[in-house]
């Protein structure tokens, strides 16, 4: 993750101006607060109610509170502002595979915010910057199989099945997670150029 003074990048979107920038330490409860609403959204009928319900908000402010804290030099983060408004991230692990390589750990937009492109762009961006890092190798990524609207998103960006396990969730529970991945970054950024593309 960068943690020097963050750089912007910004360009021209169908509902205003999107801003990428890296994310930094005092992004903490931004980035939570996303995590949150989207898991929320999403993942009702996969991680236990109680949890999304009662626990979410403080487990995800602990989670990102400690790992911002304590970046690496592996770690590659991009927050999407809309006019100013904080709306989406994503985060990488770079290299962290020798077999599948750098990990998409999260991708996140806010509810009202999906449908739109959003997500792609913000892979597109993390890429280029996962790309400036020097990074080469493919992109893989833990989905859970319930899931079926990330796993269209993914597949629809040219993203393989790899493999499939039980894991245990946030909150104590246990569902069936698969991994996707591209076997290059290349091959994600042709796919992410086309489905970008007016």
């Amino acid at each position: 993750m960068n943690v020097e003074r963050p750089q912007s990048r910004a360009c021209r979107w169908r509902w205003g101006t999107l801003t990428y920038r890296p994310i930094v330490a005092p992004d903490a409860t931004t980035i939570a607060r996303i995590h949150a609403t989207s898991w929320r959204s999403a993942y009702r009928g996969i991680l236990p109610d109680d949890y999304l319900d009662d626990e979410i908000d403080a487990d995800r402010l602990t989670h990102w509170h400690r790992r911002l804290s304590a970046p690496t030099a592996r770690d590659v983060g991009v927050l999407a502002l809309q006019e100013g408004a904080p709306v989406g991230f994503a985060f990488a692990v770079r290299d962290d595979d020798e077999r599948w390589g750098s990990m998409l750990d999260n991708l996140h937009v806010l509810p009202e915010h999906k449908g739109h492109g959003l997500g792609r762009s913000l892979m597109h961006e993390l890429v280029a910057q996962l790309a400036e890092a020097g990074t080469a190798a493919g992109l893989y990524l833990w989905v859970y199989e319930a899931n079926a609207g990330a796993c269209r998103f993914y597949e629809r960006l040219g993203a393989m099945r790899l493999h499939a396990e039980v894991v245990g969730t946030a909150g104590g529970g246990r569902a069936r997670a698969l991994v996707y991945g591209w076997p290059t970054m290349e091959t994600l950024k042709r796919a992410l150029s086309l489905s970008l593309a007016p």
